[in-house]
């Protein structure tokens, strides 16, 4: 027989959740290892799901090096390595995307930063880069890759 997979469901309160969770973020300092885009991305799934994907990042790093030097010695320094190892494979097309569904952006000079679909559904929240408070927010379009939640 089959190994039998359970596939967390999201809370019934997700939208709620999802409105605080960008409310509340939208508030905070970036910190790296606290704060910044894939921690914050984890923390939504935390939120929504009851599963933390990063536990194995969480107080390890507290600076950019060390979030680069992390995520090389776990997941070969590549985010979306990152985000298919703890999340799966991508939707085919970032337009699949709905609220609260999780995007890799690239935010400029093929930099890419993990994001929340916004509760608009046309945008991705991402958090901004230290010392910046908030959230920088992109087109759906601007998505190498999203997963749902």
């Amino acid at each position: 027989m089959g190994q039998v997979v359970i596939v967390p469901r999201r809370a019934k309160d997700w939208p709620e959740r999802l409105a605080a969770h960008l409310a509340e973020g939208s508030k905070k300092l970036s910190v790296w290892g606290e704060n910044d885009c894939a921690m914050d991305a984890a923390n939504w799934v935390l939120r929504c799901l009851g599963v933390d994907f990063a536990a194995e990042y969480r107080g390890t790093y507290g600076d950019e090096e060390g979030a680069a030097r992390r995520l090389s010695e776990v997941d070969g320094g590549s985010l979306m390595s990152a985000a298919r190892r703890a999340l799966g494979r991508p939707r085919r097309s970032v337009f699949e995307a709905g609220r609260g569904d999780l995007a890799l952006v690239d935010i400029g000079g093929g930099q890419l930063s993990l994001g929340i679909v916004d509760t608009s559904g046309r945008r991705v929240a991402v958090v901004a880069r230290p010392p910046l408070v908030g959230y920088a927010r992109f087109p759906l379009s601007a998505a190498k890759a999203v997963w749902e939640v």
